[in-house]
């Protein structure tokens, strides 16, 4: 039934990207709806199965039947969730798919989890901070870096980030005057 997850998590939690959270139900039959941290991403109306987690915890593997955007959300349906009561004891769960059904990137493209905790340092040499989460907006996606107490927001656009070196970790920024004020 919904109470349980159709196996225990057996997978090597690497092989996992998170695609959304589940922020509360829909209608009667057990619908959730997901905010993605994409909201351009249609990884998740290709899946047909979902892991979820909650608070670091892993809740196990769900079977997807069915989702579908509206609005600003997906509407998702994990067999076995078939009433809003049983739906609802997933909100709050973060939503996870195999990085397999991920489609593949051009150059110079990443996914948010690809730059995550990476150090930012500036051509000159000297360390800024590290990345602790990518915001997706209509503009462009903004670097949310912490550094010394304190929270920048920084463009992932070429002219700012000309460099992203993922073997070795680091994102370089440009020198640009007040970028970080």
């Amino acid at each position: 039934m919904g109470d349980q997850p159709t196996e225990a998590l057996e997978l090597d939690p690497s092989d996992l990207v998170e695609l959304g959270e589940i922020v509360g139900t829909h209608g009667i039959c057990g619908y959730v709806r997901v905010r993605l941290f994409n909201p351009d991403s249609r990884v998740l109306e290709k899946a047909d199965e979902v892991f979820l987690s909650k608070e670091r915890e892993n809740l196990g593997r769900y079977e997807l039947a069915s989702a579908r955007r509206s609005r600003a959300f997906m509407l998702a349906k994990l067999r076995g969730a078939d009433d809003p009561e049983e739906a609802r004891r997933f909100v709050g769960c973060k939503l996870l798919v195999r990085k397999a059904l991920l489609p593949a990137l051009g150059d110079r493209q990443y996914y948010h989890y690809q730059l995550e905790d990476l150090d930012v340092v500036s051509l000159r040499g000297h360390r800024i901070g590290r990345v602790r989460r990518v915001l997706a907006t209509r503009g462009q996606d903004l670097l949310v870096v912490h550094a010394n107490g304190k929270e920048y927001m920084i463009p992932l656009v070429e002219e700012i980030v000309p460099e992203i070196d993922l073997a070795g970790r680091r994102i370089f920024i440009a020198d640009i005057e007040g970028l970080l004020d």
